[in-house]
């Protein structure tokens, strides 16, 4: 998919993906939740699973939005980047996100044509200074501060 996603292939993370911009700057529009909670009932029950929980918003801190499912064969957290619609897989019930591929969950999710779902190979990868090229000055120095180890801990961070 094109630049609103990033690129997975290069390493190149979108323009506020970490949720922070510089005081004075606009706030950062979110992604359509209404629509991320829809696609997470629908795949749920496509699938003969079902929503066991959702946010009903996000906590000040975290830069993005889950659900968890709960599927024939196993239990899985869906989460989605607040500010870019990038979707990603993870282990249910873990403080750390521990990232998983889905196939089947995530080709319900890309059909949408409103999210990109990166698999689990991209979000464990480090993260590189190239990652970071499209960043504002604001989310460099968060990133900095923060020092995430892989490029998932960016795009679903709580930092405050």
């Amino acid at each position: 998919m094109g630049d609103a996603f990033g690129n997975k292939a290069t390493g190149t993370l979108p323009h506020g993906v970490t949720g922070f911009y510089a005081a004075g700057d606009s706030p950062l529009a979110e992604i359509d939740l209404t629509s991320f909670r829809r696609r997470c009932f629908e795949s749920a029950q496509r699938l003969k699973g079902r929503v066991i929980s959702k946010d009903d918003g996000r906590r000040a801190s975290q830069n993005y939005y889950a659900a968890t499912i709960e599927l024939p064969d196993r239990s899985a957290a869906i989460v989605i980047n607040a500010f870019v619609p990038i979707v990603g897989f993870a282990k249910a019930n873990e403080p750390i996100f521990e990232f998983l591929d889905l196939p089947e969950l995530a080709e319900l999710f890309v059909a949408s044509g409103e999210v990109e779902v990166w698999d689990r190979a991209a979000l464990e990868r480090p993260v590189t200074a190239d990652d970071m090229r499209a960043s504002a000055p604001a989310e460099l120095e968060q990133v900095k501060y923060w020092r995430p180890r892989r490029v998932g801990d960016v795009i679903f961070n709580s930092w405050d």
